[in-house]
């Protein structure tokens, strides 16, 4: 008669566990029945629970914060920086395609600016005129007799 050895499984033997499973089941809609929900509302949170002696103390949950906002913070200004060089070396590319040198680019931009000061410049005279034109107006209209009102 055969003795069966203990290493080989056998129908009878642990082919089978007979314990709970190490996962928890899945229920259809997806969610565990082993779990319970987490809590829904902030009063439940863990802080809470703490006895008050190990409760950490409001400046340092208020300097905790702060290095949170800092960090947030200077993540958009990186950001924005990054936009920034971003967009200026699409531009230099556009206008490198375009076939445009340094040197173009700078003599464009110095006519640019002289063509702006010419126009403040006119705009500057335009409205000095109109103003000595009111002022002309007025002293006439001053030197007019009352009569002419009704």
């Amino acid at each position: 008669m055969a003795v069966a050895d203990a290493s080989v499984p056998t129908a009878s033997s642990s082919c089978f566990p007979t314990h709970a499973p190490l996962v928890p089941p899945v229920v259809l809609d997806g969610s565990s029945s082993h779990y319970a929900s987490p809590p829904s509302s902030p009063s439940s949170s863990r802080i809470l629970d703490l006895p008050p002696s190990s409760q950490p103390a409001p400046q340092a949950v208020a300097d905790a914060l702060k290095v949170v906002h800092d960090l947030e913070v200077d993540e958009a200004i990186d950001v924005q920086h990054e936009l920034q060089t971003m967009q200026s070396v699409m531009h230099h590319i556009d206008l490198a395609l375009r076939g445009e040198t340094p040197h173009q680019i700078a003599q464009r931009e110095t006519r640019e600016a002289a063509r702006q000061e010419r126009e403040r410049q006119r705009l500057e005279r335009q409205l000095a005129q109109h103003e000595q034109h009111v002022q002309r107006l007025a002293s006439r209209l001053a030197k007019q007799p009352s009569n002419v009102l009704p």
